[in-house]
């Protein structure tokens, strides 16, 4: 590994050491290609541009010509691909010195920017434009640049893994980015599965379904901060006691059954048929569970099945589908809210891109209940009844396959032994074991014994 001085510099435009091709190396990112025409200085660089490439490809437009990194020599003496810190992408599409690119992909481009926290800058923005070039906006040596790249490795964006076949899907920094980092990293670790399970319940499957969700639940929870009613109680919230419409019909019904979830479930009457749906798809035990117990509904583990309850009951993927923001507001708010919000949250979850998708091979409730059913199909149709071999066995040797029970003196029931093993016709009403008893007494053999009130006279005689 070397550096060099390129045209009397030691340093890059940037402010990143002159390097030689020993200095860089190629991006390997699944399903990324033409990248091998484009070395990129190792470390930060190579792990911040590298991941840069993925989303441009993924959110941009479709990288189609080799991408230009690290060059040996330049026309311009300071040039960032002298020290392998910048790259070329599509280049015969945005020439050097014109703007060409459309004004949706700007747009698209600046997105990406901002979801780089800065550590990337767009050569667009210099006097001449440059529109295919993106290179380090830090200088070598900055702290942001090796945080930035360990955030990236951490998961952000889902672009990196630490690992080879490391788990993918939305990661503990993609959530936070979505719900605008409104809570310590430790929070989120805490409420990242609960969150994934209530997508997958929720068919959560597509980027714009998944850029809905966030969006609604990051407003109305604050990022996930209130998973509860801020209670005063207000005025309003005064008015919840003995509400018909909400089912508030007994006595301290406003306070118990007031919002809870990341949507806010409100009233009695919306407790009990969230109940009843989630105890329906396996998620709760019982089918009054949010009415007996109102706090679970804001709890790290159920708290989201509210959420998810509302969301599939009225049929808010359809709106994420047709990307009708305002009408998925009007669903969920009875009106308008907090629309720029709601807006500038799902237009940063958008960006965000599959990276918000959670993993696809874990098993919904359905699919577990589904796989039981078939399990215990498998079973009965193979080899019978469950416990169909214990009473085989017990028929073969007693004569009978179940046991019959009666009550003692002392009101106990006991298993009665002469009807629950009756013995065999063919065998003098004996069961095979006692059959075998008397057999081998009356053969002589050593250590056979008649059985219990079997008289040697009887048995000698059959």
């Amino acid at each position: 590994m070397s550096f060099r001085t390129a045209y009397g510099h030691t340093h890059s435009e940037n402010g990143w050491r002159m390097c030689n091709r020993d200095e860089c190396d190629i991006v390997r990112i699944p399903e990324l290609y033409l990248t091998d025409t484009a070395p990129i200085r190792m470390g930060a660089p190579l792990t911040i541009l590298g991941a840069w490439l993925f989303w441009y490809d993924r959110n941009v437009e479709e990288i189609v010509t080799p991408i230009w990194g690290w060059s040996r020599e330049n026309a311009v003496a300071t040039s960032n691909h002298l020290s392998g810190t910048a790259v070329d992408v599509n280049a015969p599409r945005y020439p050097w010195g014109l703007r060409r690119m459309p004004a949706d992909k700007i747009a698209k481009v600046r997105q990406g920017l901002a979801l780089f926290e800065g550590t990337v800058f767009w050569g667009a923005d210099w006097q001449r434009a440059d529109e295919m070039h993106y290179q380090m906006a830090h200088p070598e040596g900055d702290p942001r640049n090796e945080a930035f790249a360990a955030k990236l490795r951490a998961g952000y964006l889902g672009i990196w893994a630490d690992e080879p076949g490391a788990a993918t899907g939305m990661t503990t920094a993609v959530l936070a980015a979505a719900m605008g980092g409104s809570l310590s990293t430790a929070r989120y670790v805490r409420l990242l599965p609960a969150f994934t399970a209530a997508m997958r319940t929720a068919s959560i499957t597509t980027v714009e379904r998944a850029a809905m969700w966030c969006a609604q639940l990051g407003h109305e929870s604050g990022g996930l901060r209130w998973m509860e009613e801020i209670w005063g109680p207000t005025v309003a919230q005064r008015g919840y006691e003995g509400r018909a419409d909400l089912g508030n019909v007994r006595p301290g019904d406003g306070y118990r059954f007031h919002g809870r979830g990341p949507i806010q479930v409100t009233g009695r009457a919306n407790y009990a048929e969230c109940s009843r749906w989630a105890y329906e798809q396996g998620l709760v035990p019982t089918s009054s569970f949010f009415v007996d117990n109102p706090a679970a509904l804001a709890d790290d583990e159920t708290g989201f099945v509210g959420a998810v309850w509302y969301w599939v009951t009225r049929g808010l993927n359809g709106y994420a589908d047709r990307r009708d923001l305002e009408g998925a507001t009007r669903c969920i708010n009875g009106g308008t809210n907090g629309l720029a919000d709601r807006r500038r949250r799902y237009n940063h979850c958008l960006a965000l891109g599959e990276a918000l998708l959670p993993e696809e091979d874990h098993m919904t409730a359905q699919d577990v209940a589904e796989l039981k059913t078939f399990i215990g199909d498998f079973i009965t149709g193979f080899v019978g009844p469950m416990g169909s071999d214990t009473k085989d066995v017990r028929a073969q040797l007693t004569g009978s396959r179940d046991l019959v029970y009666t009550t003692d003196e002392h009101g106990n029931r006991v298993v009665d032994v002469a009807a629950s093993w009756p013995g065999w016709r063919q065998l003098g009403g004996r069961t095979l074991v006692d059959a075998i008893a008397v057999i081998g007494v009356e053969l002589g053999i050593d250590g056979f014994e008649l059985p219990p009130g079997e008289n040697p006279d009887d048995s000698a005689d059959e």
